[in-house]
């Protein structure tokens, strides 16, 4: 009898110790926005949180998220009129900045504005920025500031003349120019971002280690090149075919750390035209959310140092996706992936490419961040894309032959997350279960 119990505990007791509960991601919390945010960032002390809208800034407590609060803003301040404007910390988390591009307007110039923070969470209203200085840099597509925010890195870009088609369109070319961040004046070139037959992506610069990651599409290749900024010499290149151009690109994402890198490359080449195509997921509102096409991109994670590829983040059934924001010591990589299933939000282990959390939830993010040294993830989300719809309720299109969309309707199906008028909702995860 003894022998039976003693063989009895010895089998339950690993039974019991899986029982307990295991760390888990949490949501800690939602305000409700009445107006789309297209970009987040945390103040330096996570205490705040700057909700950029079409046309304003708010700033938001991190106290006040609660179940189904209302944003109370600590401060509204409006912004520039100009089109175009990516928004940045300063590296000693003293103002908010801002490029406000001069667009396709003649009467207009690109200006590096800047709010003054402290005087944003005091509750001060600004009708304007602080300060405003005027850019030779022109209508840069992008833009970091240096480790000392003496300086600010702009790429520039241009149509390639004479050189062949890609994709059916002309061929961009581009450049790295560093400008003195308080009279605007342009120093100098420090890279170019140019190969024979070749179509300028994006590219983007991590001023802690000096290097560009700039992305190039050939007609028959993506190619992602790393260039150190000091010599302006090519420090590796990675490739991968691609029969379809994709001219849709976006600068590769670098994480804190610079050991990461994740560019975005076709999902679909000719090849692929042979079998049939998923119809797009539509959610309530009967809106294509979901999108299988042949100009669809993947995210690849490759290894800043050496540009080795690390992980497809996609996988096999991805026909598109993105990468939203790393994590502040660059362990975590959270985004989203679409597939014939529908779409899926992903935290990946950003050293390995390994999911760690995912949500099937539609497609309704339009922006989000994670907070400095914390794994606490902000995420704006559209209310109107939520539930898919059963399978047998989706209507069969063919995308080679027909529209997804009614002629009469002018929407781009390529880009399912353009944001609405329908406001958002903002939560706030916590993802440090995740991570060892």
């Amino acid at each position: 009898m003894l022998r039976a119990l003693l063989v009895v505990f010895a089998l339950s007791a690993p039974l019991l110790a899986d029982d307990k509960p295991k760390p888990r991601v949490r949501l800690l919390g939602t305000v409700a926005v009445d107006r789309p945010v297209t970009r987040i960032h945390w103040t330096p002390d996570s205490k705040h949180l700057i909700l950029i809208t079409d046309d304003k800034g708010l700033v938001v407590a991190r106290d006040q998220f609660g179940d189904d609060a209302a944003a109370k803003p600590v401060v509204e301040f409006a912004l520039p009129a100009n089109g175009g404007i990516q928004f940045a910390l300063t590296p000693d988390g003293t103002e908010l900045c801002a490029v406000a591009a001069a667009g396709g307007r003649f009467n207009a110039e690109t200006r590096l504005c800047s709010w003054t923070l402290k005087d944003l969470l005091d509750g001060k209203g600004k009708a304007k920025p602080d300060r405003m200085v005027s850019l030779e840099a022109d209508n840069p597509d992008w833009f970091t500031l240096s480790a000392d925010g003496k300086s600010l890195f702009a790429v520039l870009v241009e149509p390639r003349a004479g050189g062949p088609a890609i994709g059916g369109l002309p061929q961009v070319v581009g450049k790295v120019v560093r400008a003195n961040a308080k009279t605007g004046d342009t120093a100098e070139a420090v890279a170019d971002l140019t190969i024979t037959d070749a179509s300028l992506l994006g590219a983007s610069l991590h001023a802690a280690s000096g290097r560009v990651f700039a992305h190039f599409q050939t007609a028959d290749e993506h190619v992602v090149r790393c260039l150190d900024v000091a010599t302006g010499k090519k420090k590796w290149d990675w490739r991968a075919e691609s029969p379809a151009a994709n001219l849709d690109g976006q600068p590769p994402r670098v994480s804190p750390d610079g050991k990461a890198v994740v560019a975005f490359v076709s999902r679909q080449g000719p090849r692929d035209l042979d079998r049939p195509l998923p119809p797009p997921r539509l959610g309530p509102d009967r809106e294509p959310i979901a999108f299988g096409g042949v100009r669809g991109t993947r995210p690849v994670l490759l290894a800043g140092e050496t540009g080795k590829l690390i992980a497809d983040l996609g996988g096999d059934d991805a026909t598109s996706g993105d990468v939203a924001d790393f994590s502040y010591d660059g362990k975590l990589l959270f985004g989203w992936v679409s597939s014939q299933e529908g779409v899926r939000y992903v935290a990946w282990d950003a050293a390995s490419g390994k999911p760690l959390k995912t949500w099937n939830r539609g497609a309704g993010v339009d922006a989000a961040a994670f907070a400095p040294g914390r794994y606490e993830l902000a995420c704006a989300e559209r209310p109107d894309h939520g539930l898919l719809p059963p399978r047998d309720l989706l209507p069969r299109f063919d995308l080679r032959r027909a529209s997804a969309y009614p002629p009469e309707r002018d929407r781009d199906p390529v880009r399912p997350n353009t944001p609405t008028a329908t406001g958002c909702v903002v939560g706030i995860w916590d993802l440090a279960p995740l991570v060892k």
